[in-house]
């Protein structure tokens, strides 16, 4: 080959590989962003896990986590509207009733479940430690009358379930205490100032209170709603229906993220480096504090349970929070977990 065909195939080759990079940077700068609405809570982990650690970038997405103080409720207008393409949030009557105003949002993905022992149920009873100590509260029974704090309003958080029922067992109703709504973070405020008796907690809230000498756990809500699915990820339509490949692409890097929450508080595998992300997004930073705080229950493809999902739509109905019931089948959509098992395989701890 003579030289002056050498020079020619060496720039044409150059001009290539300058002209695939520059459509490359183009293609990224082009990639729209994902914005997640996210509550700081030890539920939301595998979200945070997932971004921290580069997974939805290996998936080839952009996403912006952006934080909300309360429960899923009040991002369903932004979801529905697609301002937001995913949320995360309690499993509130606001889902059901946006269903039966028209609007397509779908529950997508498991956000947390209570864990079936009540000594290690992420969700649980707070009660001051002053009420505590001198007595005003002994057991259950004692609940009575007391201002409890709840995640939102009134009867929308769905951990009232659990509280719904542990009132009944000991002779009682919802209707024997003052529900408040409370933003889990505010909670740690609403007990020093006295605000209320008692909270619906979760983690890091309660490791939080119980460290500051504020509350006591009293009750895992595991022993009244074992394994009951309170928390779900959703998707807004378009995210959900147009843009199915990066919806499918998203899930695979949360669930990534949730494996990887499973092993290290579950199995002991990996523990240190996820503390180690933790603490850069969630309220507690004693990092010591983490080896105590009670694990949230996930399921490692973040699968949703049906049949949980359909016990809330009916207690929120009997109870006056949702009027008209929605078909459930259109509104759950558990096929993205059904992808996840595909794509990554069966969880096997330690791996």
């Amino acid at each position: 080959m003579s030289k002056t065909k050498v020079v020619t195939t060496f720039l044409v080759f150059t001009l290539a590989v300058m002209f695939l990079a520059v459509a490359g940077f183009v293609s990224a700068q082009q990639q729209p962003t994902i914005k997640v609405g996210v509550a700081p809570t030890t539920s939301s982990s595998g979200l945070y896990l997932a971004k921290l650690r580069g997974y939805f970038e290996e998936q080839g997405l952009k996403v912006e986590l952006v934080g909300f103080g309360g429960s899923g409720a009040e991002m369903i207008a932004l979801i529905a509207a697609d301002q937001f393409q995913v949320g995360g949030g309690s499993l509130t009557p606001g889902i059901f009733n946006a269903a039966a105003k028209g609007m397509k949002v779908k529950i997508v993905g498991d956000k947390a479940r209570i864990i079936a022992n009540p000594d290690e149920s992420h969700d649980v009873i707070l009660v001051r430690q002053d009420h505590v100590d001198s007595g005003r509260y002994k057991g259950p029974k004692d609940l009575r009358g007391m201002k409890v704090a709840m995640g939102s309003p009134g009867y929308t958080n769905c951990m009232i379930i659990g509280l719904d029922r542990l009132l009944v067992k000991h002779g009682m109703s919802i209707a024997d205490v003052e529900v408040i709504g409370v933003k889990y973070p505010a909670m740690i405020g609403a007990l020093r100032a006295k605000q209320v008796d008692a909270a619906c907690a979760l983690e890091p809230f309660v490791a939080k209170a119980e460290q500051m000498g504020l509350a006591k756990c009293v009750q895992g809500l595991g022993e009244t709603m074992p394994n009951f699915q309170v928390a779900v990820i959703f998707y807004s339509p378009d995210f959900a229906e147009k843009h199915r490949a990066d919806a499918e692409k998203f899930m695979i890097a949360y669930a990534k993220g949730l494996r990887d929450y499973k092993n290290a508080f579950e199995h002991g595998v990996g523990t240190e480096g996820v503390i180690n992300d933790l603490v850069k997004v969630l309220k507690v930073k004693d990092r010591d504090l983490y080896k105590k705080m009670r694990v949230v229950g996930f399921h490692p493809d973040a699968c949703l349970d049906m049949e949980d999902i359909a016990e809330a739509q009916e207690w929120y109905n009997a109870h006056d929070q949702v009027p008209n019931k929605v078909n459930l089948d259109e509104l759950v959509d558990n096929s993205f977990c059904e992808h996840v098992r595909k794509t990554l395989g069966e969880f096997k701890p330690g791996e």
